[in-house]
């Protein structure tokens, strides 16, 4: 570069300073989205973690017999991988979604440790070959016991929405660069 001109270097040094900011601003903004679109997932999750909760507590064995009705269609729909089980805690199963048709769902179990001021776990865990986003709460009843409650859905909805993100991203940030260099030439 010695032998170059001042507006070639100052040129070339705004491109890579230009390239830098973008791809650093890029990654702050992918783990945002990510974070978020996460968090916000986990939320719908654990609307239906409550009423699961509401409903294990119901003061009549009658109201605990109609646990399970939380208003999605997904959780009755075999393979459709959103799920929900309620277990004893030693593993005895009590009730679960149709969706599961048998099976068991994976827990967290104890090498996830309960969140900071929040009652629950979450986390990923595989079921046939599908990963899914599980956030799970024991409850402890008293006299009736105590009891885990798993509800887990599949990720591909996550993945799917951060994977768009990051192509729009991309993309936006990629005309950017070249309409910041273009104007640096110009």
């Amino acid at each position: 570069m010695r032998g170059t001109s001042i507006a070639n270097r100052l040129f070339v040094s705004a491109a890579i300073l230009s390239a830098i900011i973008l791809f650093v601003s890029g990654v702050v903004l992918n783990a945002i989205y990510r974070r978020t679109t996460v968090a916000a997932f986990d939320e719908r999750l654990n609307v239906y973690l409550k009423e699961l909760v509401a409903d294990l507590s119901a003061p009549t064995e009658q109201e605990r017999s109609e646990m399970g009705n939380v208003g999605e269609p997904r959780f009755n729909l075999q393979g459709s991988g959103w799920y929900w089980e309620v277990t004893r805690a030693d593993g005895t199963p009590v009730k679960a979604s149709r969706s599961l048709f048998g099976l068991t769902l994976p827990k967290l179990g104890e090498n996830v440790p309960l969140e900071l001021f929040q009652p629950w776990r979450r986390g990923y865990v595989t079921l046939e070959d599908r990963r899914l986003r599980t956030i799970e709460r024991p409850v402890d009843l008293g006299e009736d016991g105590q009891f885990l409650i798993v509800v887990a859905a599949e990720s591909s909805e996550v993945d799917t929405d951060i994977a768009e993100f990051q192509l729009a991203l991309g993309l936006t940030f990629l005309l950017l660069g070249a309409a910041l260099v273009g104007s640096t030439l110009v």
